[in-house]
């Protein structure tokens, strides 16, 4: 019976720890140009005080902020970049699958007055949003990313187009172009940039997720990464993704944010829990038949 027990506390501390894994990935910069102003909004992160701060300043010298989950983001911020961890997220429900996650997010406060097309970043704006992040695998749970969002206290966030890196249905990694209705739970993948098979993925240390409007009289969305050699800028590459998103439907304003989302994998765990209890069970009749 000893035996047994100690075999049940193997495989479920061995379910746990496999659910417990996360990474940490590292932003470098978060920045927005519009209308072709260069640097419209630009956080560097070195200043050592995570989201909600920001050391971004809009052209009209005004501070920029951050909206976040949770309240305020651990971090750290230092050496030039801002920690994400996405197993010190907050807890809540993803609008799509109903499952729970964590989610570390910081969402820039702009303007969401539809009747102001001057400030913020609106239907009649050119304007792309550029998060670099540090060249991390992600666990299979796990996505981090860059997101346009039209969210608000009255709005379920039907406009949302976003670009991470993450997993594929089929055990690849890469990044993931994707469209969502979150009030429908709808989740399209748009377009995806396998990384996992890239023979010379070595030689890149950074990679930097763009979403772009480029048309003032459009509401399409595209996406594009690059991959950074820090040791040779020759040796970047830079790739457009295929499909469009679109957004601006029922309101004039997008918002720009950064993300972390880990999905919570208890129910993972307990396959394993179960079969812990099956082979106790087995055991226990052994014992009592011999």
């Amino acid at each position: 019976m000893e035996t047994t027990k100690r075999l049940m506390a193997t495989l479920l501390a061995l379910s746990l720890s496999a659910s417990a894994t996360a990474s940490t990935y590292y932003l470098d910069r978060f920045k927005i140009d519009k209308n072709g102003t260069d640097n419209w909004f630009n956080d560097p992160f070195s200043d050592g005080n995570p989201p909600p701060s920001s050391e971004g300043v809009f052209p009209n010298q005004s501070q920029g902020s951050y909206s976040t989950l949770p309240d305020s983001l651990p971090g750290p911020e230092q050496n030039g970049k801002l920690a994400l961890d996405p197993s010190q997220g907050q807890s809540t429900t993803s609008s799509v699958s109903g499952n729970p996650i964590l989610i570390q997010r910081a969402r820039l406060q702009t303007s969401t007055d539809s009747s102001d097309l001057t400030t913020g970043l609106k239907s009649d704006d050119t304007f792309s949003v550029g998060g670099l992040f540090d060249l991390t695998p992600p666990e299979m749970s796990e996505v981090y990313g860059i997101r346009l969002t039209d969210f608000s206290s009255t709005s379920t966030a039907n406009d949302v187009v976003q670009l991470t890196v993450g997993w594929n249905g089929s055990g690849e990694w890469g990044v993931r172009f994707r469209e969502a209705d979150f009030g429908a739970g709808i989740f399209d993948l748009l377009d995806f940039g396998n990384l996992s098979q890239r023979a010379d993925l070595g030689d890149f240390e950074q990679i930097a997720l763009f979403l772009d409007k480029a048309d003032a009289g459009s509401s399409t969305i595209t996406a594009s990464y690059a991959l950074i050699d820090l040791d040779d800028s020759g040796n970047n590459q830079f790739l457009d993704l295929a499909g469009s998103g679109t957004i601006f439907d029922g309101e004039e304003w997008t918002r720009a944010e950064f993300f972390t989302v880990r999905a919570v994998p208890v129910p993972a765990a307990l396959p394993l829990f179960a079969s812990a209890l099956g082979l106790l069970a087995v055991f226990g009749r052994s014992r009592r038949t011999t």
